[in-house]
């Protein structure tokens, strides 16, 4: 169905604001961090658009789930009022590239974890999982939206 693949990941910098609620109704949150982040002139500094996902919506209640919508930033990139940081730990993560809308995204997380895993031998970390943005929703058609998800994994 995906290409997966175990990867050593270096810690990723991220800036952002904490946000509770629905992981499908993040896309204010999201606009909000990147408004912050340009008049911040934070742009020049950004690796790009990442978002943290620290429930099971399984197990939550969506009102009760838990995110950091963020910009992953390179070295040297200071924080700018307004936002917090969060450095998300190196390590073994499964990585899988997710195209299409973010709609589709429950269903490839699934698929993660009902057979990915469990045919991998692996299990996953203690650490939130994240999906870094490679391309901009409002420049690409939904069918064409890249999200990296990326799985801690127990070594």
């Amino acid at each position: 169905m995906y290409k997966t693949e175990i990867t050593e990941r270096v810690p990723l910098r991220l800036f952002g604001q904490p946000h509770t609620g629905p992981y499908m109704n993040l896309g204010p949150a999201f606009a909000q961090v990147a408004e912050m982040a340009g008049k911040a002139g934070l742009w020049p500094h950004a690796i790009g658009m990442a978002g943290v996902y620290y429930d099971n919506p399984k197990l939550t209640p969506p009102a009760d789930l838990r995110s950091f919508p963020a910009v992953a930033v390179k070295e040297g990139a200071i924080l700018p009022d307004g936002m917090e940081q969060r450095v998300l730990d190196a390590g073994p993560y499964l990585e899988l590239l997710h195209v299409g809308d973010y709609a589709g995204l429950a269903a490839t997380y699934g698929y993660i974890y009902d057979e990915v895993l469990p045919a991998s031998g692996r299990t996953h970390a203690p650490l939130p999982s994240y999906e870094l943005y490679l391309n901009d929703p409002n420049e690409v058609p939904p069918e064409e939206l890249q999200t990296l998800i990326c799985i801690p994994l127990n070594p």
